[in-house]
Protein backbone atom coordinates (compact mmCIF):
# COMPACT_ATOMS: atom_id res chain seq x y z
CA UNK A 1 0.00 0.00 0.00
CA UNK A 2 1.65 3.31 -1.04
CA UNK A 3 -0.03 5.32 1.76
CA UNK A 4 2.07 4.61 4.84
CA UNK A 5 0.37 6.83 7.46
CA UNK A 6 -2.37 9.41 7.96
CA UNK A 7 -1.55 11.90 10.73
CA UNK A 8 -3.70 14.60 12.31
CA UNK A 9 -0.66 16.87 12.85
CA UNK A 10 2.79 17.39 11.34
CA UNK A 11 5.37 14.71 12.06
CA UNK A 12 8.76 15.58 13.57
CA UNK A 13 10.39 14.71 10.23
CA UNK A 14 8.16 17.13 8.33
CA UNK A 15 8.79 19.95 10.82
CA UNK A 16 12.52 19.42 10.33
CA UNK A 17 12.15 19.50 6.52
CA UNK A 18 10.11 22.71 6.72
CA UNK A 19 12.76 24.41 8.86
CA UNK A 20 15.68 23.36 6.66
CA UNK A 21 14.39 24.88 3.42
CA UNK A 22 14.79 23.25 0.00
CA UNK A 23 17.98 21.22 -0.31
CA UNK A 24 19.43 18.43 -2.40
CA UNK A 25 17.10 16.03 -0.55
CA UNK A 26 13.99 18.23 -0.08
CA UNK A 27 11.65 19.93 -2.55
CA UNK A 28 8.42 21.89 -1.97
CA UNK A 29 5.36 21.77 -4.23
CA UNK A 30 2.16 23.79 -3.80
CA UNK A 31 -0.22 21.28 -5.42
CA UNK A 32 -0.06 17.57 -6.38
CA UNK A 33 -0.13 18.54 -10.04
CA UNK A 34 3.20 20.29 -9.52
CA UNK A 35 4.94 16.94 -9.04
CA UNK A 36 6.53 15.90 -12.32
CA UNK A 37 8.19 12.70 -13.48
CA UNK A 38 11.43 14.72 -13.60
CA UNK A 39 11.21 15.33 -9.83
CA UNK A 40 10.70 11.64 -9.02
CA UNK A 41 13.39 10.43 -11.45
CA UNK A 42 15.90 13.00 -10.12
CA UNK A 43 15.54 11.82 -6.50
CA UNK A 44 15.58 8.12 -7.47
CA UNK A 45 18.77 8.58 -9.55
CA UNK A 46 20.46 10.52 -6.70
CA UNK A 47 20.57 9.69 -3.02
CA UNK A 48 16.81 9.75 -2.57
CA UNK A 49 14.73 12.60 -1.14
CA UNK A 50 11.36 13.87 0.01
CA UNK A 51 8.68 16.05 -1.56
CA UNK A 52 6.40 18.20 0.61
CA UNK A 53 3.20 18.95 -1.31
CA UNK A 54 0.98 21.74 -0.01
CA UNK A 55 4.03 23.79 0.99
CA UNK A 56 5.49 27.01 -0.45
CA UNK A 57 8.82 28.73 0.07
CA UNK A 58 9.08 31.57 2.56
CA UNK A 59 11.82 33.39 4.46
CA UNK A 60 12.32 33.12 8.21
CA UNK A 61 15.04 35.08 10.04
CA UNK A 62 16.82 35.65 6.75
CA UNK A 63 16.86 31.96 5.84
CA UNK A 64 14.69 29.97 3.47
CA UNK A 65 11.98 27.76 5.04
CA UNK A 66 8.73 26.05 4.09
CA UNK A 67 5.24 27.33 4.89
CA UNK A 68 2.25 24.97 5.00
CA UNK A 69 -0.69 26.12 2.83
CA UNK A 70 -2.41 22.75 2.42
CA UNK A 71 -3.54 20.89 -0.68
CA UNK A 72 -6.00 18.31 -2.00
CA UNK A 73 -5.19 14.90 -0.41
CA UNK A 74 -8.10 12.95 -1.91
CA UNK A 75 -7.77 9.53 -3.55
CA UNK A 76 -7.65 11.20 -6.97
CA UNK A 77 -4.63 13.30 -5.85
CA UNK A 78 -2.91 10.14 -4.57
CA UNK A 79 -3.65 8.39 -7.88
CA UNK A 80 -2.21 11.36 -9.78
CA UNK A 81 1.11 11.02 -7.89
CA UNK A 82 1.19 7.22 -8.33
CA UNK A 83 0.55 7.58 -12.06
CA UNK A 84 3.53 9.96 -12.32
CA UNK A 85 5.73 7.42 -10.48
CA UNK A 86 4.57 4.44 -12.59
CA UNK A 87 5.07 6.37 -15.83
CA UNK A 88 8.82 6.58 -15.18
CA UNK A 89 11.05 4.02 -16.91
CA UNK A 90 11.49 1.82 -14.92
CA UNK A 91 8.75 2.87 -12.43
CA UNK A 92 9.92 4.82 -9.37
CA UNK A 93 9.00 3.52 -5.92
CA UNK A 94 7.35 6.07 -3.55
CA UNK A 95 5.94 6.06 -0.02
CA UNK A 96 3.08 8.50 0.62
CA UNK A 97 2.32 10.10 3.99
CA UNK A 98 -0.72 12.33 4.55
CA UNK A 99 -0.19 14.74 7.44
CA UNK A 100 -1.80 17.73 9.19
CA UNK A 101 -5.34 16.43 8.55
CA UNK A 102 -6.59 18.42 11.54
CA UNK A 103 -5.74 21.76 9.88
CA UNK A 104 -4.24 22.17 6.39
CA UNK A 105 -3.46 18.66 5.01
CA UNK A 106 -0.27 18.02 3.05
CA UNK A 107 1.53 15.12 1.37
CA UNK A 108 5.04 13.97 2.33
CA UNK A 109 6.37 11.81 -0.50
CA UNK A 110 9.44 9.70 0.27
CA UNK A 111 11.45 8.74 -2.84
CA UNK A 112 14.21 6.30 -1.81
CA UNK A 113 17.49 6.00 -3.70
CA UNK A 114 16.79 3.41 -6.37
CA UNK A 115 18.53 0.06 -6.75
CA UNK A 116 17.27 -0.18 -10.36
CA UNK A 117 18.61 3.15 -11.63
CA UNK A 118 19.06 4.86 -13.99
CA UNK A 119 15.44 5.98 -14.38
CA UNK A 120 14.13 8.27 -17.09
CA UNK A 121 10.91 10.18 -17.70
CA UNK A 122 8.31 9.00 -20.25
CA UNK A 123 10.01 11.39 -22.67
CA UNK A 124 13.35 9.60 -22.21
CA UNK A 125 15.00 12.31 -20.06
CA UNK A 126 17.54 11.07 -17.50
CA UNK A 127 18.02 13.54 -14.67
CA UNK A 128 19.25 13.89 -11.09
CA UNK A 129 19.10 16.27 -8.15
CA UNK A 130 21.80 18.97 -8.00
CA UNK A 131 21.50 21.28 -5.01
CA UNK A 132 17.95 22.65 -5.02
CA UNK A 133 17.34 22.02 -8.71
CA UNK A 134 16.83 19.14 -11.12
CA UNK A 135 19.17 18.79 -14.07
CA UNK A 136 19.90 16.30 -16.85
CA UNK A 137 22.49 13.62 -16.20
CA UNK A 138 25.84 14.18 -17.93
CA UNK A 139 27.15 11.36 -20.14
CA UNK A 140 29.94 10.68 -17.61
CA UNK A 141 27.39 10.33 -14.80
CA UNK A 142 25.34 7.92 -16.90
CA UNK A 143 28.48 5.91 -17.51
CA UNK A 144 29.26 5.79 -13.79
CA UNK A 145 25.76 4.49 -13.02
CA UNK A 146 26.09 1.72 -15.63
CA UNK A 147 29.57 0.86 -14.33
CA UNK A 148 28.14 0.57 -10.80
CA UNK A 149 25.53 -1.88 -12.14
CA UNK A 150 28.26 -3.88 -13.87
CA UNK A 151 30.32 -3.79 -10.66
CA UNK A 152 27.43 -5.32 -8.71
CA UNK A 153 27.06 -8.07 -11.33
CA UNK A 154 30.82 -8.68 -11.19
CA UNK A 155 30.71 -8.85 -7.39
CA UNK A 156 28.06 -11.58 -7.54
CA UNK A 157 30.07 -13.58 -10.09
CA UNK A 158 33.23 -13.08 -8.05
CA UNK A 159 31.49 -14.22 -4.85
CA UNK A 160 30.27 -17.37 -6.63
CA UNK A 161 33.76 -18.12 -8.01
CA UNK A 162 35.40 -17.46 -4.63
CA UNK A 163 32.93 -19.80 -2.91
CA UNK A 164 33.61 -22.48 -5.54
CA UNK A 165 37.36 -22.14 -4.98
CA UNK A 166 36.87 -22.32 -1.22
CA UNK A 167 34.79 -25.50 -1.63
CA UNK A 168 37.52 -27.03 -3.84
CA UNK A 169 40.14 -26.20 -1.21
CA UNK A 170 38.01 -27.74 1.53
CA UNK A 171 37.57 -30.93 -0.50
CA UNK A 172 41.30 -31.04 -1.19
CA UNK A 173 42.13 -30.58 2.49
CA UNK A 174 39.69 -33.33 3.50
CA UNK A 175 41.16 -35.66 0.88
CA UNK A 176 44.69 -34.90 2.06
CA UNK A 177 43.76 -35.41 5.73
CA UNK A 178 42.22 -38.79 4.89
CA UNK A 179 45.25 -39.88 2.86
CA UNK A 180 47.72 -38.82 5.55
CA UNK A 181 45.54 -40.54 8.19
CA UNK A 182 45.61 -43.80 6.25
CA UNK A 183 49.37 -43.51 5.82
CA UNK A 184 49.82 -42.83 9.53
CA UNK A 185 47.81 -45.94 10.37
CA UNK A 186 49.91 -48.02 8.02
CA UNK A 187 53.17 -46.54 9.33
CA UNK A 188 52.03 -47.25 12.88
CA UNK A 189 52.07 -51.03 12.47
CA UNK A 190 54.60 -51.39 9.65
CA UNK A 191 57.25 -48.78 10.44
CA UNK A 192 59.87 -51.52 10.28
CA UNK A 193 59.22 -51.95 6.57
CA UNK A 194 61.58 -49.31 5.22
CA UNK A 195 60.48 -49.88 1.68
CA UNK A 196 56.86 -49.13 2.58
CA UNK A 197 57.92 -46.08 4.61
CA UNK A 198 59.85 -44.74 1.63
CA UNK A 199 56.80 -45.35 -0.51
CA UNK A 200 54.56 -43.43 1.89
CA UNK A 201 56.99 -40.51 1.99
CA UNK A 202 56.97 -40.43 -1.80
CA UNK A 203 53.18 -40.39 -1.72
CA UNK A 204 53.19 -37.45 0.72
CA UNK A 205 55.63 -35.54 -1.47
CA UNK A 206 53.41 -36.26 -4.46
CA UNK A 207 50.37 -34.93 -2.61
CA UNK A 208 52.34 -31.81 -1.61
CA UNK A 209 53.25 -31.25 -5.24
CA UNK A 210 49.58 -31.60 -6.17
CA UNK A 211 48.67 -29.00 -3.53
CA UNK A 212 51.30 -26.63 -4.92
CA UNK A 213 49.89 -27.10 -8.40
CA UNK A 214 46.31 -26.56 -7.21
CA UNK A 215 47.41 -23.48 -5.23
CA UNK A 216 49.11 -22.04 -8.31
CA UNK A 217 45.96 -22.75 -10.33
CA UNK A 218 43.84 -20.97 -7.73
CA UNK A 219 46.21 -17.99 -7.71
CA UNK A 220 46.01 -17.78 -11.49
CA UNK A 221 42.21 -17.96 -11.39
CA UNK A 222 42.05 -15.25 -8.75
CA UNK A 223 44.36 -12.98 -10.75
CA UNK A 224 42.25 -13.61 -13.86
CA UNK A 225 39.11 -12.62 -11.96
CA UNK A 226 40.69 -9.37 -10.79
CA UNK A 227 41.96 -8.56 -14.28
CA UNK A 228 38.40 -8.76 -15.62
CA UNK A 229 36.92 -5.30 -15.89
CA UNK A 230 40.13 -3.79 -14.45
CA UNK A 231 39.31 -4.61 -10.81
CA UNK A 232 41.90 -3.89 -8.12
CA UNK A 233 43.73 -6.88 -6.64
CA UNK A 234 44.00 -6.40 -2.83
CA UNK A 235 47.17 -8.52 -2.63
CA UNK A 236 48.81 -6.46 -5.36
CA UNK A 237 47.72 -3.21 -3.69
CA UNK A 238 49.09 -4.38 -0.32
CA UNK A 239 52.44 -5.38 -1.82
CA UNK A 240 52.72 -2.06 -3.69
CA UNK A 241 51.97 -0.03 -0.55
CA UNK A 242 54.40 -2.08 1.55
CA UNK A 243 57.09 -1.65 -1.12
CA UNK A 244 56.58 2.14 -1.15
CA UNK A 245 57.00 2.23 2.66
CA UNK A 246 60.21 0.18 2.46
CA UNK A 247 61.63 2.36 -0.30
CA UNK A 248 60.84 5.55 1.64
CA UNK A 249 62.66 4.30 4.74
CA UNK A 250 65.67 3.14 2.71
CA UNK A 251 65.91 6.49 0.93
CA UNK A 252 65.57 8.46 4.17
CA UNK A 253 68.27 6.40 5.91
CA UNK A 254 70.80 7.21 3.17
CA UNK A 255 71.66 10.98 3.10
CA UNK A 256 73.01 10.79 -0.44
CA UNK A 257 69.91 9.03 -1.77
CA UNK A 258 67.67 11.50 0.07
CA UNK A 259 69.47 14.50 -1.44
CA UNK A 260 69.19 12.99 -4.90
CA UNK A 261 65.47 12.34 -4.59
CA UNK A 262 64.79 15.83 -3.19
CA UNK A 263 66.58 17.30 -6.20
CA UNK A 264 64.38 15.26 -8.55
CA UNK A 265 66.95 12.61 -9.45
CA UNK A 266 65.41 9.38 -10.79
CA UNK A 267 66.38 6.17 -8.96
CA UNK A 268 66.10 2.54 -9.93
CA UNK A 269 66.12 -0.71 -7.94
CA UNK A 270 65.78 -4.47 -8.38
CA UNK A 271 62.69 -6.00 -6.83
CA UNK A 272 62.94 -9.27 -4.92
CA UNK A 273 60.48 -11.61 -3.23
CA UNK A 274 56.73 -11.12 -3.48
CA UNK A 275 56.89 -7.64 -5.07
CA UNK A 276 58.83 -9.17 -7.97
CA UNK A 277 56.10 -11.81 -8.40
CA UNK A 278 53.00 -9.69 -7.83
CA UNK A 279 53.97 -6.40 -9.52
CA UNK A 280 54.70 -5.64 -13.17
CA UNK A 281 57.64 -3.54 -14.32
CA UNK A 282 55.36 -0.51 -14.73
CA UNK A 283 53.93 -1.00 -11.22
CA UNK A 284 57.43 -1.26 -9.77
CA UNK A 285 58.39 2.01 -11.48
CA UNK A 286 55.21 3.63 -10.15
CA UNK A 287 56.12 2.47 -6.64
CA UNK A 288 59.54 4.12 -7.00
CA UNK A 289 57.93 7.35 -8.25
CA UNK A 290 55.43 7.35 -5.37
CA UNK A 291 58.22 6.75 -2.84
CA UNK A 292 60.06 9.77 -4.28
CA UNK A 293 56.94 11.91 -3.87
CA UNK A 294 56.54 10.81 -0.25
CA UNK A 295 60.18 11.60 0.52
CA UNK A 296 59.91 15.04 -1.06
CA UNK A 297 56.67 15.80 0.81
CA UNK A 298 58.22 14.70 4.10
CA UNK A 299 61.35 16.75 3.46
CA UNK A 300 59.24 19.75 2.48
CA UNK A 301 57.10 19.36 5.62
CA UNK A 302 60.24 19.48 7.80
CA UNK A 303 61.01 22.94 6.44
CA UNK A 304 57.87 24.32 8.12
CA UNK A 305 57.62 25.53 11.69
CA UNK A 306 55.06 27.43 13.74
CA UNK A 307 55.52 30.08 16.40
CA UNK A 308 53.19 31.99 18.74
CA UNK A 309 54.36 35.25 20.27
CA UNK A 310 53.09 38.31 22.04
CA UNK A 311 53.37 41.35 19.77
CA UNK A 312 55.95 42.96 22.06
CA UNK A 313 58.23 39.93 21.58
CA UNK A 314 58.10 40.16 17.77
CA UNK A 315 60.80 41.83 15.73
CA UNK A 316 60.03 44.76 13.44
CA UNK A 317 60.51 42.46 10.45
CA UNK A 318 57.99 39.93 11.85
CA UNK A 319 55.40 42.67 12.44
CA UNK A 320 55.94 44.01 8.90
CA UNK A 321 55.55 40.52 7.42
CA UNK A 322 52.42 39.92 9.53
CA UNK A 323 50.92 43.19 8.22
CA UNK A 324 51.81 42.22 4.64
CA UNK A 325 50.16 38.80 4.91
CA UNK A 326 47.01 40.20 6.57
CA UNK A 327 46.78 42.79 3.78
CA UNK A 328 47.28 40.10 1.18
CA UNK A 329 44.34 38.23 2.70
CA UNK A 330 42.06 41.20 2.08
CA UNK A 331 42.07 42.61 5.64
CA UNK A 332 43.29 46.04 4.56
CA UNK A 333 42.21 48.98 6.71
CA UNK A 334 43.66 52.09 8.27
CA UNK A 335 45.65 51.51 11.43
CA UNK A 336 46.05 47.76 10.86
CA UNK A 337 49.58 47.78 12.31
CA UNK A 338 48.38 49.47 15.49
CA UNK A 339 45.63 46.88 15.93
CA UNK A 340 48.12 44.04 15.40
CA UNK A 341 50.42 45.40 18.10
CA UNK A 342 47.49 45.45 20.55
CA UNK A 343 46.57 41.80 19.92
CA UNK A 344 46.94 39.23 22.69
CA UNK A 345 48.94 36.76 20.58
CA UNK A 346 50.27 36.50 17.04
CA UNK A 347 50.73 33.14 15.33
CA UNK A 348 53.14 32.45 12.48
CA UNK A 349 53.55 29.56 10.04
CA UNK A 350 57.12 29.77 8.73
CA UNK A 351 58.83 28.16 5.75
CA UNK A 352 62.61 28.18 6.05
CA UNK A 353 62.04 30.63 8.95
CA UNK A 354 60.09 33.10 6.78
CA UNK A 355 56.38 33.72 7.62
CA UNK A 356 53.96 32.36 5.02
CA UNK A 357 50.84 32.17 7.20
CA UNK A 358 49.41 34.11 10.16
CA UNK A 359 46.61 34.12 12.72
CA UNK A 360 45.91 36.12 15.86
CA UNK A 361 44.01 36.18 19.12
CA UNK A 362 42.66 39.74 19.02
CA UNK A 363 41.27 42.04 21.69
CA UNK A 364 38.51 43.76 19.68
CA UNK A 365 37.07 47.08 20.74
CA UNK A 366 33.70 47.05 22.51
CA UNK A 367 32.04 49.05 19.71
CA UNK A 368 33.18 46.49 17.15
CA UNK A 369 31.87 43.58 19.25
CA UNK A 370 28.52 45.31 19.71
CA UNK A 371 28.20 45.87 15.98
CA UNK A 372 29.03 42.24 15.10
CA UNK A 373 26.63 40.69 17.63
CA UNK A 374 23.88 43.17 16.74
CA UNK A 375 24.13 42.67 12.97
CA UNK A 376 24.13 38.89 13.29
CA UNK A 377 21.10 38.99 15.56
CA UNK A 378 22.90 36.87 18.14
CA UNK A 379 21.13 36.55 21.48
CA UNK A 380 24.38 35.81 23.33
CA UNK A 381 25.91 38.35 25.71
CA UNK A 382 28.62 40.15 23.76
CA UNK A 383 30.42 41.08 26.99
CA UNK A 384 31.20 37.40 27.56
CA UNK A 385 33.28 37.36 24.37
CA UNK A 386 36.30 39.60 24.88
CA UNK A 387 38.61 37.72 22.51
CA UNK A 388 38.44 37.14 18.76
CA UNK A 389 40.22 34.66 16.49
CA UNK A 390 41.10 36.52 13.31
CA UNK A 391 43.58 37.56 10.64
CA UNK A 392 43.85 33.92 9.52
CA UNK A 393 45.69 33.72 6.21
CA UNK A 394 48.04 31.28 4.47
CA UNK A 395 49.76 31.86 1.12
CA UNK A 396 48.17 29.95 -1.75
CA UNK A 397 51.19 27.76 -2.59
CA UNK A 398 51.41 26.52 1.01
CA UNK A 399 47.80 25.42 1.41
CA UNK A 400 46.34 21.90 1.64
CA UNK A 401 49.23 20.68 3.80
CA UNK A 402 47.54 20.78 7.21
CA UNK A 403 49.63 23.71 8.42
CA UNK A 404 47.00 26.00 9.95
CA UNK A 405 45.20 23.38 12.04
CA UNK A 406 48.02 22.77 14.57
CA UNK A 407 48.72 26.51 14.80
CA UNK A 408 45.06 27.37 15.54
CA UNK A 409 44.85 24.48 18.01
CA UNK A 410 47.85 25.80 19.96
CA UNK A 411 46.51 29.37 19.88
CA UNK A 412 43.09 28.33 21.18
CA UNK A 413 44.69 26.33 24.00
CA UNK A 414 46.45 29.53 25.10
CA UNK A 415 43.13 31.28 25.91
CA UNK A 416 42.49 28.86 28.82
CA UNK A 417 38.90 28.08 27.88
CA UNK A 418 37.72 31.69 27.75
CA UNK A 419 34.86 32.52 25.39
CA UNK A 420 36.03 33.58 21.94
CA UNK A 421 34.35 34.54 18.68
CA UNK A 422 35.29 34.77 15.02
CA UNK A 423 33.74 36.13 11.84
CA UNK A 424 34.19 34.83 8.32
CA UNK A 425 32.84 35.39 4.85
CA UNK A 426 29.99 33.05 3.93
CA UNK A 427 31.97 32.05 0.84
CA UNK A 428 35.09 31.07 2.82
CA UNK A 429 34.32 27.35 3.05
CA UNK A 430 37.81 26.45 4.32
CA UNK A 431 37.58 28.89 7.26
CA UNK A 432 34.08 27.67 8.11
CA UNK A 433 35.30 24.06 8.17
CA UNK A 434 38.29 25.06 10.31
CA UNK A 435 36.10 26.84 12.87
CA UNK A 436 33.61 24.00 13.06
CA UNK A 437 36.50 21.54 13.46
CA UNK A 438 37.49 23.36 16.67
CA UNK A 439 33.96 23.43 18.06
CA UNK A 440 32.85 26.93 17.02
CA UNK A 441 29.09 27.25 16.48
CA UNK A 442 27.31 29.78 14.28
CA UNK A 443 25.33 32.32 16.28
CA UNK A 444 22.55 34.37 14.74
CA UNK A 445 22.19 34.68 10.98
CA UNK A 446 24.33 35.91 8.08
CA UNK A 447 24.69 39.68 7.59
CA UNK A 448 26.05 42.00 4.91
CA UNK A 449 29.68 43.12 4.94
CA UNK A 450 30.18 46.91 5.06
CA UNK A 451 33.46 46.75 3.11
CA UNK A 452 32.18 44.27 0.54
CA UNK A 453 28.38 44.66 0.04
CA UNK A 454 28.30 41.62 -2.24
CA UNK A 455 29.60 39.42 0.60
CA UNK A 456 27.74 38.07 3.64
CA UNK A 457 29.41 37.31 6.96
CA UNK A 458 28.85 34.74 9.70
CA UNK A 459 29.45 35.02 13.44
CA UNK A 460 30.95 31.94 15.12
CA UNK A 461 31.38 31.54 18.88
CA UNK A 462 33.16 29.07 21.15
CA UNK A 463 32.54 28.93 24.89
CA UNK A 464 33.39 26.21 27.38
Amino acid sequence: MPIQKRLQSLSKMTRTLLASGETEWVDYKKIPGGVSADDLVAFANSGGGQLLIGVVETEKNGAQAGMVVGCDVSDSAVLQILNRASSCIPPVSVDIYIENLGREPIFRILVPASSTKPHCTPKGVYCRRDGTRTRALHPAEMLNIFLDIEAQAFAKKFEYAANKIADDLTSLEESLDASIGRMADQLGWADYQLGDTESKISAILSLSARIDDRTNDINQRMRSLFRQDGRDDPVKIFEAEKLVEQLVEQIYEDPDLRKGVVRGQELSFTAKGKPAVELSEDELRMAMVEAGKVVRRRFDRERYSSDIKKPKDCSKDEIDRFVALVSRGGEVSDGIEGRIIKAQALGFVKYDKYPVGVAAIKRPLKAYREKVFEKSGSELNKDDFLLELGWVYLKENHRNKGLMTPLIEEMLSSVDGRAIFATTRNSNVVMIQLLEHFGFKQSGSCYRSVKHPDETLRLYVKAE
